[in-house]
């Protein structure tokens, strides 16, 4: 999350700009004399839903933060400092942080665009019957659902949109770096949406990121797109329906993680708005981390195929590694193909009744998560035979290997134990040996790596191991004398190396810029682990993040410093056994 999401997440636009002007309630918007222009008449609005502002005669919008550089006349970081207060976040994580201002006009002017191209694609869906009648007759949406998740149309023009956004200001290759003009073999340029349903993609605040479109008719190919990653869309951090359903994800206290739009837009029809989809690509650490704000119980529900079974594995074994244990929903097994079909058949029946009972069912019938895929796999192989017994138990450790938790761990170890009758020691034994084949695998990696190339050299990458020699660990017990045995690691390295941070570091040879850097990355960690419930996860954290670069400089110090032979294999036998250390 950037530095102004961050603010903007915790602040209410109408309380910000409330100390600066008498706000009026004006319906479900507030309004108020313009502060930019002189004028009699209210022409300024302030949007609680939207969380921005806009003026309908001088044109000035966005923001909080927008109106704060404004209204005070200082720039963004100064807004940022003001309001960062009343939102609880740190400035001191930020005062050393170099701000590009192009970058961050280039992301105002996207968002922007986004927003100018939401009011042509709302135009355009009221002026095309084909498109209301698909969506009425075809989807079986109705006008309110429709408004409410801002579904629109894209028309059946090359050129209508691009000369729309030009009349904006907006230049040729702006619209084609955002995905939204191509260009032919003969340079000619065209519209990239043409003739289909538009689903607006918002992130968590409800801000128009990006698109994503599905074609109406059965013979256009492709048939969903979505837009490539910006600057401000980075699918692996958005879930798209996120910014309609927080409230409900509170009030039912889970959110279901669906397969596409339509599921999010069937689960509301349904009477539940607590779910969300991924934009198209499995769920992510991005993913788990945004969910992770607002509830704990995730419940996965996608379709019953092979490549969504697949994805529920993915997607565990991403979970489990933030102490999330999904659930799994299956749909109940009456005459539908999917949430929407369900939520067709239930469309006039009212949500407190039947309707709702379609959802209610699969809540009631939730499977966990591993249990779900023990239970498919089991009917994938033959227990009878060791070998396929095995190439189960493979694909089962190779998920349970990421449950940190060691009371969930041992849960699990029973649970496998009664489903394939073994023994819970032989499983235990079992899994610290794929601890250690997942180890050497990393070291395989790593070892293919040049260490000596210093084209390759990354100071940033390298600071995440530095500063654990800097901080003061806050953890406790055990996991206390892992994370000492982790910085003792790290310093028995750098002792050996000459050219890098890490024997600067070592030999207090920083200079003072280092030293700021350092000081701002510790102050990011310290933020980033606060997120984490339990001391081992905090230290899982720790150590899957710099373990690729702790690999890359010991491969260094084997291969090029000058070592006994016993001290290499006292090197190499700390570096076996310290995974194992911390994750027992």
């Amino acid at each position: 999350m950037t530095l102004a999401e961050d603010i903007l997440d915790w602040l209410d636009i109408v309380d910000v700009i409330g100390r600066y002007m008498a706000l009026q309630r004006a319906w479900s918007n507030y309004k108020w004399l313009c502060p930019f222009h002189g004028e009699k008449t209210p022409s300024f609005v302030v949007s609680p839903q939207k969380q921005i502002f806009k003026c309908f005669w001088c044109g000035e919008w966005w923001d909080a933060i927008t109106f704060v550089k404004k209204i005070d006349n200082v720039d963004f970081i100064d807004a940022a400092k003001i309001l960062a207060k009343d939102a609880g976040v740190d400035m001191s994580k930020f005062e050393n942080v170099v701000f590009d201002k192009k970058e961050e006009e280039r992301k105002d002017r996207l968002k922007r665009l986004n927003s100018v191209v939401t009011k042509y694609f709302t135009q355009q869906l009221k002026n095309s019957p084909e498109a209301i009648d698909y969506l009425k007759n075809k989807r079986k949406l109705s006008p309110e659902i429709v408004k409410k998740f801002s579904i629109w149309y894209a028309p059946d023009s090359y050129y209508d949109i691009l000369q729309f956004l030009k009349k904006q200001w907006y230049k040729d290759d702006e619209l084609q770096q955002w995905s939204l003009a191509k260009r032919s073999h003969s340079s000619e340029q065209y519209a990239f949406f043409r003739n289909r349903i538009i689903f607006p993609i918002r992130d968590h605040m409800g801000n128009v990121i990006w698109f994503g479109w599905r074609a109406m008719k059965d013979d256009q190919q492709p048939k969903y797109v979505n837009t490539t990653d910006t600057t401000v869309y980075d699918k692996s951090h958005v879930l798209y329906g996120l910014n309609f359903v927080k409230k409900g994800i509170k009030k039912h206290d889970f959110v279901a993680v669906v397969e596409w739009y339509m599921d999010v837009i069937a689960m509301s029809r349904l009477g539940y708005d607590n779910a969300v989809a991924t934009c198209w690509t499995s769920l992510t650490d991005g993913h788990f981390k945004l969910l992770k704000r607002y509830t704990e119980h995730v419940y996965l529900l996608f379709d019953q195929d092979k490549a969504w079974f697949e994805a529920t594995k993915r997607a565990l074994k991403v979970a489990y590694k933030y102490d999330v244990f999904p659930a799994v929903l299956v749909l109940p097994e009456w005459d539908f193909k999917d949430l929407d079909d369900a939520a067709n058949a239930f469309q006039n029946i009212k949500a407190d009744t039947d309707g709702v009972s379609v959802v209610d069912t699969m809540i009631e019938n939730k499977i966990d998560g591993l249990s779900y895929v023990m239970d498919k796999l089991m009917t994938t192989y033959d227990l009878t035979s060791p070998v396929d017994k095995k190439r189960l138990l493979d694909e089962i450790m190779s998920i349970l290997v990421f449950v940190t938790n060691v009371a969930i761990q041992d849960h699990y170890l029973h649970v496998v134990s009664e489903k394939l009758s073994m023994s819970k020691q032989v499983l235990e034994a079992q899994l610290k040996q794929y601890i250690r084949k997942e180890w050497r695998l990393l070291r395989r990696e790593m070892s293919k790596m040049q260490a000596d190339n210093e084209a390759d050299y990354k100071p940033d990458a390298e600071m995440l191991l530095v500063s654990l020699l800097r901080s003061t660990s806050t953890l406790s017990g055990k996991t206390q004398e892992s994370f000492e045995s982790l910085v003792w690691f790290i310093k028995k390295i750098s002792s050996h190396m000459t050219e890098w941070l890490l024997y600067q570091r070592s030999h207090d040879q920083l200079d003072m810029s280092q030293v700021a850097e350092l000081e701002q990355l510790r102050l990011r960690w310290e933020s980033e682990l606060e997120s984490y419930d339990s001391d081992e996860t905090k230290l899982l954290f720790i150590f899957k993040t710099i373990r690729q670069e702790l690999q890359r400089y010991l491969q260094y110090v084997l291969k090029y410093w000058t070592l006994t032979q016993e001290e290499k294999m006292q090197l190499l036998q700390e570096n076996k056994d310290l995974p194992l250390l911390l994750w027992s």
